[in-house]
This record gives C-alpha cells, sequence and structure tokens, in this order.
C-alpha cells in the first residue's frame, strides 16, 4: 500500500464519520425547530432508542456500502489511475 493509499483511505475514514455526524445534525436542527410560544405547551424529555441486531446489521451494511462506493469511485476517478 502506498503512502498515497493509506492517506485516502484515512481521509475517508474520517470523512464519513464528519459527513454522517453533520447529516445527523441537520436532520435534528431541522426536527426540532419550535415557535416561540410551542415551548409553553410541551416538556423536555430524552428519548433513548434501542435499534437492536437489525439496526446493527443495517448500519454495517450502510458503512460497507458507502466504502465500497468510495473504493469505486476513486478507482474510476483520474486519482486511482
Amino acid at each position: 500500500m502506498s503512502a498515497r493509499q493509506w492517506r485516502i483511505g484515512a481521509g475517508i475514514a474520517v470523512a464519513f464519520p464528519l459527513l454522517l455526524h453533520l447529516t445527523l445534525q441537520v436532520i435534528q436542527y431541522a426536527l426540532n425547530r419550535e415557535t416561540a410560544d410551542d415551548f409553553q405547551y410541551h416538556d423536555s424529555y430524552m428519548l433513548a432508542v434501542h435499534v437492536g441486531w437489525s439496526g446493527y446489521v443495517g448500519l454495517g451494511l450502510g458503512a460497507f456500502l458507502f466504502y465500497g462506493l468510495a473504493v469505486l469511485i476513486y478507482r474510476t476517478s483520474k486519482f486511482g489511475k
């Protein structure tokens, strides 16, 4: 493995969780926008979600598919030649 391939792999390893985190933050912001008078009628609460084995398998497959797509794009781009 060359140093260039290692740097690209490290960049993907850092970029994917960062993009996923930012995407989830934007979704959370969009879903939690409240008008000024809405806070009076609702209490704050914490929601804990347990996704179970199917959620973990789905997240693992999603990460694997994203990595495979990134490798495919890399190999078909001018950088992979």
